[in-house]
């Protein structure tokens, strides 16, 4: 941590309620709405690491405060986000996901919207040592 940083803002994600890829079919992931203040998760997490890093190094320092973003992608079950693969390679689209996964509907977080957070985030004074949700409110499919 910069030691003349008056503030560190955390952008983790969605994989801080519902685990990481590695950990698909073996925990038994959350539903949502997934709120800020859902206990972790039993699993091995990289987000959480941070997370205890971040708090590690902000206690009992009045002048050092953090804020946590957590903006929502594509569903990390969501096989869609292969289509910028393979229209980057000019590979067809070959869905390799379930019918349910075909039918579903899913959220992403517009990057502006994230910025906006983040700005928000540091500068508003009631968002000191707080995490926040960024999530976009339509869905797609």
């Amino acid at each position: 941590m910069h030691p003349t940083l008056a503030s560190h803002i955390l952008q983790t994600g969605t994989k801080h309620y519902v685990g990481p890829f590695e950990y698909l079919g073996k925990i038994q992931p959350r539903e949502p709405p997934f709120t800020e203040d859902l206990p972790r998760l039993n699993a091995l997490n990289f987000y959480y690491t941070l997370e205890d890093i971040l708090f590690k190094e902000t206690s009992n320092k009045e002048t050092l405060t953090w804020s946590e973003q957590r903006p929502d992608d594509e569903h990390h079950r969501n096989p869609l986000r292969l289509r910028g693969i393979c229209k980057h390679e000019g590979m067809a689209l070959k869905f390799p996901g379930t019918r349910a996964a075909w039918n579903g509907y899913y959220n992403a977080s517009d990057a502006n919207l994230i910025a906006e957070h983040h700005v928000w985030a540091k500068v508003a004074p009631h968002t000191k040592n707080d995490a926040f949700n960024i999530v976009n409110v339509d869905v797609f499919k």
